[in-house]
């Protein structure tokens, strides 16, 4: 197994190619990790997560565990499970980020409000429908049609109040500071 990533490293870099650890994704890729396995491992999680959390078997996690593996074995047996993944993760991560942009931000300039981090959770939920719905259209699921025409209105209106918000939080009053008194107490 090393002598083949040595290789790889090897021959990324002598023939011109991605480098040694794109040459493993590609591998990856080619092998169907991210197809099958990665799908298999986060639909497990989340079933076996779920049947401890509700504790339907007691402490018993051997049946929770071989229910989680037959539900993931059976949702990867159909197309759409990785088609979905494929979708929805890149999108997932580009609204993170975003996210994340807006939050650092917002670190860096505002003094900590809690009306903004209702703003940021109500910019999170814009964001994940938004995902939704394009990973939805992606896959015709039925959502296209309708996103297609008012994605565009959304996102401006989106901005639009994204802005306002922004400029009232940043050029608004501020309280103004009690000025500090000092008591001089006559020399005797």
């Amino acid at each position: 197994m090393i002598e083949k990533l040595v290789f790889l490293s090897n021959h990324a870099f002598t023939s011109g190619g991605q480098g040694g650890f794109g040459s493993i994704l590609n591998t990856f890729e080619r092998i169907g990790v991210f197809d099958f396995l990665l799908p298999f491992l986060i639909i497990f999680s989340l079933v076996f997560l779920t049947l401890n959390g509700i504790k339907i078997f007691k402490e018993n996690t051997r049946i929770s565990a071989i229910l989680a593996i037959s539900v993931g074995l059976m949702a990867m047996s159909f197309d759409f499970v990785p088609l979905f993944f494929q979708e929805l993760f890149p999108r997932l991560g580009v609204g993170l980020a975003i996210i994340l942009g807006f939050l650092v931000l917002t670190g860096m300039f505002l003094p900590d409000n809690t009306v903004f981090n209702y703003v940021l959770l109500g910019l999170g939920v814009i964001i994940a429908a938004f995902v939704f719905f394009s990973t939805a259209g992606q896959l015709n699921l039925g959502f296209s049609n309708a996103w297609n025409h008012l994605s565009s209105e959304v996102i401006a209106y989106v901005a639009l109040i994204l802005m306002v918000v922004i400029i009232v939080g940043v050029t608004g009053t501020k309280k103004p500071e009690k000025p500090i008194i000092a008591l001089h107490t006559p020399a005797s």
